[in-house]
């Protein structure tokens, strides 16, 4: 046996089945410029899989590659044997458009591969209407929905008073 991680897989018949991967979701949801990320997704296969990881492409379809890394490892949820929930830490990427694909390869080199696209855009201040916010001179805030509401409901207070 050599020394190391090793695993035995064995079957009576070729695996003709790919592994199924789906990717969840990021964290954060819209990633910002030049801060790291996560991927979380789901992976699974009949029999193991061999190799789990992401790669990134810019919007030329280019390999993003950080020194001599292009490949990110994918790391388990969990370590029970029934684990199918997996991240991937990924480096800051500048501004822009960019494609990442989660690669999952079984011990028959049956490989599945799941992509999101993302829009790497600098955090932009959302301006706010005077109907959804509103921001008094001391600093505290009063919820625009809640003071709509609020307002709506005078008249009613108003005639009740006046009877």
């Amino acid at each position: 046996m050599p020394t190391g991680i090793s695993q035995i897989v064995i079957t009576t018949k070729p695996d003709t089945e790919k592994p199924v991967v789906q990717i969840a979701y990021l964290q954060p949801s819209y990633p910002t410029p030049g801060e790291e990320f996560t991927l979380y997704f789901t992976a699974q296969d009949n029999l193991g899989i061999r190799d789990l990881y992401a790669q990134v492409y810019n919007s030329n379809g280019k390999l993003v590659t950080y020194g001599k890394v292009n490949k990110f490892p994918a790391e388990p949820g969990s370590g029970k044997p029934t684990n199918t929930f997996y991240t991937v830490e990924l480096p800051p990427l500048k501004a822009g458009k960019y494609k990442v694909e989660v690669v999952a390869v079984d011990f028959y080199d049956n490989k599945a591969i799941a992509s999101e696209n993302l829009n790497i855009a600098s955090p932009t201040s959302h301006p706010t209407s005077p109907s959804t916010t509103t921001t008094p001179s001391n600093g505290s805030s009063i919820c625009g929905p809640a003071l709509i509401v609020g307002l709506a409901a005078l008249p009613l207070l108003l005639r009740k008073r006046g009877k």
